[in-house]
């Protein structure tokens, strides 16, 4: 089963029919390194979010696991584009810019701007001394350079 995800996208033959076939792709998992070391910026703003996510109240330090959904926004001048990160429908913040670049080159040179792309990543409670209410943050596991693999979603599964 494992081996019929990969055929198509790396299977021997030019990158350029690796490119063709990932072209077709609607739904892709970023393949990461294990380090979740990519800090989601701006979800100071998004906390309602991350917790409705989260569901429970969680003690400092512990942790749930999440799909990300990552999207480049394209709104304004390449100058201030950003990628957009957010759990189902739902934004909770954006990639630190100096991902940005290389995200979307990557997109470009694989034929994926269509695709839906996820990653996985974590929610963690943080708390400040003195603090009165915890803070929940994620972390993105994002291995460089870019790696995939294909997502198969039945018709109500994808976000």
């Amino acid at each position: 089963m494992v081996a019929r995800l990969f055929r198509d996208l790396f299977a021997s033959g030019s990158r350029a029919e690796r490119k063709r076939a990932a072209a077709h792709c609607d739904s892709i998992l970023l393949l990461g390194d294990g380090r979740f070391a990519v800090d989601v910026a701006g979800t100071g703003q998004f906390q309602a979010v991350l917790r409705n996510h989260v569901g429970v109240e969680l003690q400092p330090r512990e942790l749930r696991d999440a799909l990300f959904t990552m999207q480049l926004s394209r709104n304004g001048p390449k100058t201030q584009r950003r990628i957009v990160v957010s759990l189902g429908a739902q934004e909770v913040g954006y990639c630190p810019s100096h991902l940005t670049t290389r995200f979307e080159e990557w997109l470009e040179e694989w034929g994926l701007a269509h695709a839906l792309v996820h990653c996985e990543g974590r929610i963690i409670c943080k708390s400040k001394w003195l603090e009165e209410e915890s803070r929940l943050i994620a972390y993105l596991d994002i291995a460089e350079p870019f790696g995939m693999t294909v997502l198969k979603f039945g018709p109500d599964e994808r976000a």
